[in-house]
């Protein structure tokens, strides 16, 4: 390996989180890959409120879609276990060591503040729907990012983790479920 210098972006994590076992014994390299992918996700929570604008051509709302499902999918991959922290990790590993009890107290939280939704199959949202609803998830991601940088233990954290991820996930739904829009087809 080289002598190269990672840098962890320590002011993106929560104290709780950086003192915890479980992030001191990761590599320097690991530790760095975690926080640029916390900045990863403050960029796509801000890409999804620039949404909110809707000033997207009928064919560049289709590519910014594309573009933001591109983002959003890497979020979600598992990437290379010697350098990264996958989300799968923090799910399974992570959680041995939290109760139950502890993850669903830290939730509590923060679901009244989450709006999603299920997906409509059925329905076909106009342009300014669409930017809306991708805007919410900005929203949403931005509260949830927010609510992590300031979690008070490693369980917390951990549950934080999760629902982002599981944000991630129906937002790229969301997403992906636009190809069949005719709306956007058309």
């Amino acid at each position: 390996m080289s002598n190269r210098m990672y840098k962890v972006r320590f002011e993106l994590l929560p104290t709780a989180l950086v003192n915890s076992r479980e992030f001191s014994e990761l590599t320097a390299v690991k530790q760095s890959n975690f926080s640029s992918r916390v900045a990863n996700l403050i960029n796509i929570s801000r890409i999804c409120l620039g949404f909110r604008e809707d000033t997207h051509e009928k064919q560049s709302l289709m590519q910014n879609i594309d573009d933001l499902a591109l983002d959003v999918s890497a979020a979600l991959s598992l990437g290379d276990a010697d350098r990264q922290v996958s989300p799968w990790l923090v799910h399974s590993s992570w959680t041995f060591q939290c109760s139950a009890t502890e993850i669903r107290e830290c939730l509590n939280e923060v679901r009244d503040s989450i709006k999603l939704g299920f997906l409509d199959l059925e329905g076909q949202p106009d342009r300014k729907c669409i930017s809306q609803k991708i805007a919410e998830f900005g929203i949403t991601l931005e509260y949830l990012l927010e609510k992590f940088k300031i979690c008070k233990s490693f369980c917390c954290a951990v549950a934080i983790l999760i629902v982002i991820d599981s944000t991630l996930a129906a937002l790229l739904s969301y997403l992906t479920i636009q190809r069949v829009n005719k709306l956007l087809l058309n």
